[in-house]
């Protein structure tokens, strides 16, 4: 599997992976839906442009914030953890993205 990574993600970070590729499905599965011959450009688009989306908020959680000008930090509330871990989300999602478009 490429981009397999030695750390392994934590159950609060798994859950958010999982919530992002809930959505990137569900707009790959409706873009490829609705697409037809004549729009096909502007689904591609789309789809990049929640790719794009989708990998920007996973680099926020992951911390790479510097455009702002104060420190965030995605903090679970039940356990008071933060969402960075050993592994780092949006490089996890380049990952997924490069496993779904190679099938």
């Amino acid at each position: 599997m490429a981009g397999k990574s030695f750390f392994s993600l934590n159950k609060v970070q798994d859950s958010a992976f999982f919530l992002c590729k809930a959505l990137h499905f569900y707009f790959a599965i409706n873009s490829k839906l609705e697409s037809g011959v004549k729009d096909g450009d502007l689904k591609e688009q789309q789809n990049e442009i929640i790719e794009s989306v989708l990998y920007s908020i996973m680099e926020l959680i992951d911390g790479y914030n510097d455009e702002l000008s104060f420190p965030i930090d995605l903090i679970e509330k039940d356990t008071g953890k933060s969402l960075k871990g050993d592994i780092e989300l949006h490089d996890k999602f380049i990952d997924y993205l490069n496993e779904v478009e190679n099938d």
